[in-house]
């Protein structure tokens, strides 16, 4: 895969998973109306797809890109084209940040909640979900995205 395509629109370049908002519309139709999304202009919709993009790009995925040296996180692993799931969760994610959703809101209304083992503490807020945290606000695109990421544990044995 060779540099992406960018789509000027207005001001704003689309540099999103999806191909146009035209295909974000078309995915979207096909689906119970999200009023905010129908009454948003192009320039709005480009801006959100490309915030969902940014959201699922900080995530820590498995495997490599498949180009060390293109725009966003995929494809990968020697793939030439974005997984649908991939393209499917920018769509939802973009619908929910147009609804005024916003990861800080979301992880300012519950507590921290503290676990610790010798050195290492794991930090998160009681009654939110691990998606509120990773800055993915929709539990459906979470479930689309989180078979692409890396899983990470850590293993303690007692040593006597």
């Amino acid at each position: 895969m060779g540099e992406m395509d960018l789509i000027d629109v207005g001001s704003t370049v689309l540099t999103a998973y999806v191909a146009n908002v035209g295909e974000a519309d078309t995915f979207l139709a096909q689906r119970l109306p999200d009023t905010a999304w129908t009454a948003a202009d192009e320039v709005a919709k480009t801006q959100v797809l490309n915030m969902a993009t940014q959201a699922i790009d900080r995530l820590n995925f498995e495997n490599n890109k498949t180009v060390d040296s293109q725009v966003l996180e995929f494809p990968r692993d020697g793939d030439t084209v974005v997984p649908s799931n991939i393209i499917d969760a920018c769509i939802l994610l973009s619908v929910e940040f147009l609804n005024g959703t916003t990861v800080n809101d979301l992880r300012n209304q519950a507590d921290y909640k503290l676990q610790a083992y010798a050195r290492v503490k794991t930090e998160y807020k009681e009654g939110n979900s691990p998606h509120y945290m990773a800055g993915i606000p929709s539990a459906e695109a979470w479930d689309l995205l989180k078979p692409y990421l890396r899983q990470s544990s850590i293993t303690l044995n007692r040593i006597s």
